[in-house]
């Protein structure tokens, strides 16, 4: 075999292997869940933690910690249930890095991810 017919393969077998990689790293980038991570209060020491597709917890500041499982409905409601079975559902949306979600006087709590 020549030489330049082998660089040929090799190149060739390198491009098929690139393109999907991306092809991976682009599937795994559209299933992704938006809320995993870590989102801070703009104005204080209140932070949500989503760690998978269904737990998470709510920390304030260093002083305590509730954690939670949650499920999100087709109307963007986040419904969360706290270890000690209290529930909440909690109207939200992501705009770029914040996380918005309504009090129960329908205001805006922004929770910028960190």
């Amino acid at each position: 075999m020549k030489k330049g017919k082998l660089i040929g393969i090799i190149v060739a077998v390198l491009a098929v292997i690139a393109i999907i990689a991306a092809a991976i790293v682009f599937f795994i980038n559209i299933n992704r869940n938006p809320l995993i991570g870590r989102w801070e209060y703009e104005g204080g020491s209140w932070a949500y933690e989503f760690t998978s597709d269904t737990e998470g917890s709510y920390n304030l500041s260093t002083i305590s910690s509730s954690k939670f499982t949650y499920e999100i409905d087709e109307d963007d409601i986040l419904n969360l249930t706290y270890e000690d079975g209290t529930n909440a559902a909690l109207e939200y949306r992501i705009e770029d890095n914040k996380l918005i979600i309504k009090d129960i006087f329908d205001d805006d709590i922004v929770y910028i991810k960190q």
